[in-house]
């Protein structure tokens, strides 16, 4: 697959893919329209606990809080 170099930064670069995908990528010292047949695509870290748990961890202390309170 061909890469188009479309922005870069020091430490990254954004190219185009044939496919017409923006990617994020490791910057190798490209330079705007160069093109590239191979990258290193740079991936955003999920974060491990979202507020999604935190609600499910507080319903579930608070379970068992009026759970014993009715024993």
């Amino acid at each position: 697959m061909t890469y188009l170099v479309m922005e870069a930064k020091p430490s990254y670069c954004i190219v185009l893919d044939e496919a017409g995908r923006f990617i994020k990528a490791a910057n190798f010292d490209y330079e705007i329209g160069q093109t590239t047949g191979e990258i290193h695509e740079l991936t955003i870290a999920t974060p491990r606990f979202t507020l999604r748990h935190f609600g499910a961890i507080a319903g579930s202390i608070a379970a068992v809080k009026i759970g014993r309170a009715h024993v």
